[in-house]
């Protein structure tokens, strides 16, 4: 099994407006303000993580064998 390592806490300083607005976000998303955070981190910066893309990787690959058998 592959280990996961745990990220390093980051403190972060925001005013108490954009506080308060990212924690009413969270709540209406159904996430913790950390995960909001982070997901708008995720899509502001275009990341994606090892694991999707690998897993992305996979996919494509399965869909060009599939197609290629399929046009034999």
């Amino acid at each position: 099994m592959k280990k996961t390592q745990q990220p390093a806490p980051y403190s972060l300083r925001i005013s108490a407006d954009l506080r308060n607005h990212l924690e009413q976000k969270a709540k209406e998303n159904g996430r913790s303000l950390h995960a909001e955070i982070v997901a708008r981190l995720v899509a502001s910066a275009d990341y994606q993580p090892d694991e999707e893309k690998e897993l992305e990787t996979k996919i494509r690959q399965i869909v060009r064998d599939e197609l290629a058998r399929a046009n034999k």
